[in-house]
C-alpha cells in the first residue's frame, strides 16, 4: 500500500502576507474525535476550583512557581485552592503552574492483585493485570496556570480575540495602501483566498499574521509570524486506516488572559501538550549537543545526561498514585555534603547517602549480589575489608529506655557457625549450634567447649572429655582440682593447692572439745546432717597434752559421744568426723568411656 498523492495549496497571499495551509485531495477527512475532557476550572479572585468529569477515588494537587513547590494537597471530592494560606499569608504576585492528577477508583480485590504482584516483581503479570482491568500506566492528570497580580488572581478566561474580523482586517489594509472609503462596512472586497497551482518561491522574507505591515523590517528572519495568536498546525488529512494521521500544533503563548508565556508542541487529536518551555527559562536549560549528549543548565554536557545547577541538582521520581498504586515520591540529588536518595513521601528522610571523598567500592555488589564494603571483589554475600586497621562492625542501639534486645542474630537452615580465622599464622577458631553450642580450633577434629541441649559442659582438646560439668552439678576433671592465690611474700609467685581426691563424694566436720565427768558431746552443725547420709559416719580423735584412752560411744549425722575410759575431766581433744553426700552413697568410681556426641567433633 503506498501513501496517497498530497497537492499543496497555497493559501492567502495578500500585499506580502502568507499563509500556508495543506489541503488533501481526498474526497472525505478523516473523524477528528475530541478526548474526553478531565476537568473544568473556575476562577476567583480569591482563588480557584476544578470540577472533576470522570470517576475517582481521590485527587492530588501541586501547585508550583518558577522557584520551588507552594502547595501540595490532597481531596476526596472537588479540589479548591485559595490564594490565602493556613496562616493568612497572601500567596506573592506571579505565575504559577498546577497539576491536577486522578487517583482511580479501583475495586480492593484488584489493589490486592496489582499490590502481590508488584512485590513479587512480576512485571509481566502486573502488565497483564493493568491491561485486564483497563489501568494505564501512564494515569491521567489535567494542568494548568494561572496568574497572581496585585495579591489577586487574574480571572478572565476569555481568549484574547482579534480587533477586527479576518473581512475587515483586509479591508482595513487595502485601506492603509489604497483610497478606500472610511466606511469599512461598504468597502467591495475581492477574493480573500488566493490558490497557486504551482510552487511558491519567496526570494526575500515572509511575515505571516494580521500584523504584518508594508515595508517590514525582517533583519535576518526569513519567515515572521506576527499577531496576537500565533499557532502552526500540522493537519494529516490521511484516510487510509494505515497511515498515521494525528495533528499537530505549535503554539506560541496561551490566548487566556493571565495565561502562561510559553512554547509549546500540541498533539491535537490526543488532547495533550507532551512539549512546553515556559518564558524566562534559563539558557541552556535543555541542551542536546553534537554527541547527542543532553545537558540540563549546562551547553557543554560531558556524559550521556548532564544536570547542572547551582544548589543540589536533583532528580525527583513521583508515583502519583493515577495508575492505582500508593504514591510514592523519591529524589536522587548530590552537593557538597553528600550524594542522597530522599524519601519525599515520608518526612524527606535520607535513608541512604554517600560523603564526598568515600572511596572506590565504599559499597560494591558484585554480579552475583554479593556486597562488598572496601572492595570490589567481595567473597561472601557482606564482605568488609580495609587496610589501615580500621575493618569493625559495630551494632548500636540508641534508644533510651533500658532493656535487653537482640543486636546480632545469625539464622541458617541447619547448624550456623561463626569463624574467627588468623590470616597471620592459621590460628583460627569456629562458634557453632551443631547439637548444641561448642566453640572449636580448626583442625584439632573436635570442640575444645561444648554445651548440649541438657547444659552440660564438656571442655578438652580436639572434644576430648578432660573437664566436664554435666546437667546435675557433678564436675569430673582429667587432671587435678586446684585453687590458686598470689605469694604474700612474692609478688611474681602464686601458691597451687590441690583437692584432696578419694572413692567417694565425701563431707567432714571437725573442731575442738574436752571431756565433762569423763564424756564428751558433740552436736554437729544441722548443714552436716542435711548434706550426710545416715550410714557411714567416721570419726577420728587426736588428744591435746598427753595420750589418754578415748574412744567414741555414739556417732550419727547429728552428734558423737566421746568418752575416757578413766572417767577423766577436762580432757582436750580434737575430732574429724566424715560422711557421705547424701544421694552419693552407691556412688560410681569406674565407667564406661562417654562417646563424644556429633556437636563435640564438629570442627
Amino acid at each position: 500500500m503506498f501513501r496517497e498523492i498530497r497537492v499543496a495549496y497555497l493559501t492567502t497571499f495578500t500585499l506580502g502576507v502568507v499563509m500556508f495551509q495543506l489541503v488533501s485531495v481526498s474526497p472525505s477527512m478523516a473523524q477528528e474525535q475530541a478526548p474526553q475532557k478531565i476537568a473544568t476550572e473556575y476562577r476567583s479572585p480569591s482563588g480557584i476550583r476544578w470540577d472533576v468529569h470522570v470517576p475517582f477515588e481521590k485527587l492530588n494537587l501541586v501547585v508550583t512557581s518558577s522557584e520551588a513547590e507552594v502547595y501540595r494537597g490532597e481531596f476526596d471530592q472537588a479540589p479548591s485552592f485559595s490564594l490565602v494560606d493556613d496562616n493568612g499569608d497572601l500567596l506573592p504576585d506571579g505565575r504559577y503552574n498546577y497539576e491536577l492528577t486522578i487517583v482511580p477508583q479501583i475495586d480492593p480485590s484488584v489493589r490486592q492483585q496489582l499490590q502481590a504482584a508488584r512485590e513479587s516483581g512480576d512485571d509481566a503479570l502486573l502488565r497483564q493485570l493493568m491491561e485486564k482491568y483497563g489501568i494505564s500506566s501512564k494515569g491521567a492528570s489535567y494542568s494548568g496556570n494561572f496568574t497572581v497580580h496585585y495579591r489577586t488572581m487574574v480571572t478572565s478566561q476569555g481568549d484574547e480575540k482579534p480587533a477586527l474580523s479576518r473581512r475587515r482586517r483586509i479591508a482595513k489594509r487595502q485601506q492603509r495602501y489604497t483610497a478606500a472609503p472610511a466606511d469599512l462596512s461598504d468597502t467591495p472586497i475581492g477574493p480573500a483566498d488566493q490558490v497557486i497551482l504551482d510552487d511558491l518561491i519567496v526570494d526575500g522574507s515572509a511575515c505571516v499574521g494580521f500584523d504584518c505591515v508594508n515595508g517590514e523590517s525582517f533583519g535576518f528572519d526569513t519567515i515572521r509570524l506576527k499577531e496576537n495568536n500565533l499557532r502552526i498546525k500540522f493537519q494529516d488529512t490521511s484516510s487510509s486506516a494505515s497511515f498515521p494521521s494525528n495533528d499537530w500544533q505549535i503554539t506560541a503563548n496561551d490566548s487566556a488572559n493571565g495565561g502562561a508565556n510559553k512554547f509549546s508542541i500540541d498533539d491535537i487529536d490526543g488532547g495533550r501538550t507532551p512539549f512546553t518551555i515556559e518564558a524566562g527559562a534559563p539558557s541552556h536549560s535543555l541542551y542536546v549537543d553534537d554527541g547527542g549528549r543532553i545537558g540540563f543548565g549546562t551547553s557543554t554536557p560531558v556524559v550521556d545526561l548532564h544536570v547542572k545547577s547551582g544548589n543540589t541538582p536533583t532528580l525527583r521520581l513521583e508515583q502519583d498514585g493515577s495508575s492505582g498504586f500508593t504514591p510514592q515520591t523519591w529524589d536522587v540529588a548530590g552537593n557538597e555534603a553528600n550524594f542522597f536518595i530522599r524519601d519525599a513521601t515520608n518526612g524527606s528522610t535520607l535513608p541512604f547517602r554517600i560523603r564526598p571523598g568515600a572511596p572506590s567500592s565504599a559499597i560494591d555488589i558484585a554480579g552475583d549480589g554479593d556486597v562488598g564494603i572496601g572492595t570490589a571483589s567481595p567473597s561472601a554475600p557482606l564482605h568488609v575489608r580495609r587496610t589501615n586497621g580500621t575493618a569493625a562492625i559495630l551494632v548500636e542501639e540508641a534508644n533510651g529506655t533500658s532493656e535487653a534486645r537482640t543486636l546480632f542474630e545469625i539464622r541458617n537452615n541447619g547448624p550456623a557457625q561463626l569463624a574467627l580465622n588468623d590470616s597471620s599464622n592459621g590460628n583460627n577458631w569456629v562458634f557453632n549450634n551443631w547439637g548444641g553450642f561448642g566453640i572449636s580450633k580448626v583442625g584439632t577434629g573436635g570442640a575444645e567447649l561444648f554445651i548440649n541441649a541438657s547444659g552440660e559442659v564438656r571442655m578438652g582438646p580436639g572434644g576430648a572429655s578432660n573437664f566436664t560439668l554435666d546437667s546435675l552439678g557433678n564436675l569430673s576433671v582429667a587432671g587435678v582440682k586446684n585453687f590458686v592465690m598470689a605469694d604474700p611474700e612474692d609478688p611474681e609467685r602464686e601458691i597451687f593447692y590441690a583437692a584432696l581426691e578419694g572413692p567417694e563424694a565425701g563431707t567432714y566436720h571437725r573442731g575442738t572439745a574436752s571431756t565433762v565427768g569423763g564424756e564428751a558431746v558433740i552436736e554437729l552443725p544441722r548443714h552436716f546432717t542435711k548434706v550426710t547420709e545416715v550410714e557411714g559416719i567416721t570419726v577420728q580423735l587426736t588428744c591435746l597434752g598427753g595420750w589418754h584412752r578415748l574412744y567414741v560411744l555414739e556417732k550419727s549425722t547429728e552428734r558423737i559421744v566421746v568418752r575416757d575410759a578413766e572417767g577423766g575431766d577436762g580432757i582436750e581433744f580434737d575430732f574429724f568426723v566424715q560422711g557421705v553426700r547424701k544421694g552419693y552413697a552407691d556412688y560410681e568410681v569406674e565407667r564406661q568411656v562417654r562417646p563424644p556426641s556429633a556437636g563435640e567433633l564438629q570442627n
